[in-house]
């Protein structure tokens, strides 16, 4: 019997068990780890670890991840029967079975049940990581008319290096703009343009305050006044109209200067990833017969080519650097009240990730009630369903205590309906952006730490916010390299081993003069 036989019996056979909530695909048992998934999350704490919803649940996850095998199975079927008319794949066609396997726009689509079923206690963010990786790899392969089951190992290593390439990253976006046929989705660096624009801005709406707060005074004072008043207007006008001008030439030089993309190309680490998260999606096809082989298992992922402590060395940030950073997020530097409340959220959040060790979803995911304040000798954080889904708890630094005690001052003002205790503060937020007061998600504070370490001059390629996390556990190592364990628990570290890399990066930098200081 052929492979294409088997593969066409499995478009029209399978039995679902009644007795036990397992489905079995002709000729293959499923994996029997989903008794103790569900296709709900609880979304008050920022659970992040599905949990049984009963067998109904469990059954409506089989029907979708069956469902997902079927789609696959008929885009093989339809792509050789057009291939057999010598005509090519329907579009249409195509993208319906794409939606069938992997969709945006429900929770829990072909490639989330297939990973629930098959995976071992996945997070939220493990089955977004799929769901993207997936959708990206069947969408490039769509649009060069090759289906899941007739992919083979040479298409997957010229897929492997497009990634590579320069410009993978914006080429994925268009490709996913036409697909969905939306518009294109990208994030430019901002340069000094973009600085000077922004102060433009701020200067504009400042001065244009100052003229109509002159103009208001106007009425009912006495004539020596009016006289000065409308002097302080007529000023205030005329540098409304330079900062004005200021904002259309920066726009001007946007306009005539190609910006650059944020991200130019796909890291190493990024494209190891894809690699590996697309490689375990066709093991699951495979196993539900609905693709012939895996053409990415001898596919090696490539390794960063430096050691984890020259790693984190080159994402370390210097005391210097961070004080430099500190400075522009100083209260003193505003006067607004919406901006200082600002300032004094991300000093917040900046001391809690150096002083602490924090993961930047850990920041994210904080409510009211993991800070105890009376606990330890500077109250305690409880991090819970951190990295891992798991829970620790953290003993505040004075520091970091202090600057959180000030960001509670606005918060309590602010009062947000949400248990977040970070929100975001947008003034004007566009209808599809994060609303005032919300709970801040991920890529805010990304974007907030990028903002200030331009402003800074301290940007540099391949430096992001988890820096300060390397910055904490390197300088705490620098210190006292024999308190390994305590720096382990408190990073919430699975093994000591990883956290072993740190020992290694002081070892290098010994020669640092610097010593262990809060910031």
């Amino acid at each position: 019997m052929t492979k294409t036989t088997v593969i066409d019996q499995q478009m029209q056979t399978f039995v679902v068990a009644e007795q036990a909530p397992t489905m079995y695909v002709s000729g293959a048992n499923l994996p029997e780890k989903s008794q103790s998934r569900s296709t709900t999350r609880e979304t008050g704490r920022g659970q992040r670890a599905f949990q049984l919803g009963g067998a109904g649940a469990l059954r409506d996850l089989e029907a979708t991840a069956f469902d997902a095998a079927q789609a696959l199975r008929e885009w093989y079927a339809h792509a050789r029967a057009q291939r057999e008319a010598g005509r090519g794949p329907d579009v249409e066609f195509v993208r319906a079975c794409v939606k069938r396997a992997v969709n945006d726009e429900v929770e829990i689509d072909g490639v989330a049940a297939w990973v629930l079923l098959d995976g071992d206690k996945p997070s939220h963010r493990t089955v977004s990581e799929y769901r993207g990786t997936v959708r990206d790899a069947l969408i490039w392969l769509a649009e060069r008319g090759i289906c899941p089951a007739e992919t083979g190992a040479e298409d997957m290593k010229a897929y492997k290096a497009w990634m590579q390439a320069d410009g993978a990253p914006e080429q994925m976006e268009l490709l996913r703009a036409r697909w969905y046929g939306r518009e294109p989705r990208l994030t430019y660096e901002l340069d000094w343009r973009g600085v000077a624009g922004m102060a433009a801005v701020r200067g504009y709406a400042e001065a244009r305050r100052e003229a109509d707060k002159a103009q208001r005074a106007l009425n009912g004072c006495d004539r020596r006044q009016a006289r000065a008043l409308s002097k302080l207007a007529d000023r205030a006008a005329e540098v409304a109209g330079w900062w004005l001008a200021s904002i259309l030439v920066a726009l001007a030089s946007y306009a005539d200067t190609p910006r650059r993309l944020r991200f130019e190309r796909y890291s190493a680490d990024t494209v190891a990833l894809r690699i590996t998260l697309t490689r375990n999606w066709w093991k699951m096809a495979q196993a539900r017969q609905a693709v012939f082989e895996n053409p990415l298992l001898g596919m090696k992922v490539g390794k960063r080519g430096d050691s984890r402590a020259q790693h984190i060395i080159s994402r370390f940030y210097s005391d210097e650097e961070l004080l430099s950073v500190l400075a522009l997020a100083d209260e003193n530097r505003v006067r607004a009240p919406r901006l200082k409340a600002k300032a004094a959220r991300d000093t917040a959040m900046i001391k809690l990730m150096r002083n602490q060790g924090l993961r930047v979803s850990e920041i994210v995911a904080l409510d009211m009630d993991d800070l105890n304040v009376m606990a330890g000798e500077n109250g305690t954080l409880t991090l819970r369903h951190a990295k891992g889904d798991k829970t620790r708890t953290v003993l505040l630094a004075p520091k970091a205590r202090a600057a959180l005690d000030r960001w509670m001052m606005y918060r309590r003002q602010i009062a947000p309906m949400t248990s977040a205790v970070f929100v975001s503060l947008n003034a004007g937020a566009r209808p599809d952006a994060r609303q005032p007061h919300d709970r801040l998600d991920v890529r805010a504070v990304r974007a907030m730490w990028d903002e200030l370490q331009r402003r800074a001059g301290i940007k540099r390629a391949g430096r992001s916010v988890h820096g300060l996390r390397h910055a904490y556990a390197t300088r705490a190592m620098m210190e006292d390299q024999s308190a390994l364990v305590s720096l382990s628990l408190s990073m919430g570290h699975s093994s000591v081993t990883i956290t072993q890399g740190y020992v290694e990066a002081a070892q290098l930098m010994e020669k640092n003069p610097a010593k262990l200081a809060e910031i």
